[in-house]
């Protein structure tokens, strides 16, 4: 990489704003601590099937039965939202993404909704399809 015509081997986020002519530029390891600021707070926020259908009141918000375990060995988050539908089964059409620390992670997300199983949603004593939003998060093993 070459900034100001000298080669620089470290990476870095440029954010610039040409209308107002002002610029900010942050090391990796500052990108690193704000996108994942960005992903606490985005898996803080909880949506759940309530606030994403106002004119639906469930007696009981899915929840996870099974899921497969996370491939990658890499650290990262990823928010998605995706249809589960009345037998608990996540409806991969309408699976979107909402924030991914890392498209590697992104990816293996897909699969891991892929191959859950959700209890599903309860309106009237019957199961229904809901929007649900979910966080999967990829740690690493503790530090020796």
């Amino acid at each position: 990489m070459i900034y100001h015509g000298e080669p620089r081997a470290q990476r870095y986020l440029l954010v610039a704003d040409s209308v107002h002519q002002w610029k900010l530029e942050i090391s990796a390891e500052e990108a690193s601590k704000l996108l994942n600021g960005l992903l606490e707070v985005a898996s803080l926020s909880r949506l759940n099937a309530d606030s994403l259908s106002r004119d639906r009141r469930l007696d009981v918000n899915p929840s996870v039965k099974s899921q497969p375990a996370p491939t990658t060995g890499l650290q990262g988050r990823v928010v998605y939202l995706v249809m589960v539908d009345s037998t608990g089964v996540a409806d991969m059409g309408t699976y979107s993404t909402v924030i991914a620390s890392d498209s590697l992670v992104e990816a293996d997300a897909r699969r891991v909704a892929a191959g859950s199983r959700f209890k599903p949603g309860m309106e009237a004593g019957h199961p229904v399809r809901v929007l649900v939003c979910q966080t999967i998060s990829w740690l690493l093993g503790p530090p020796h």
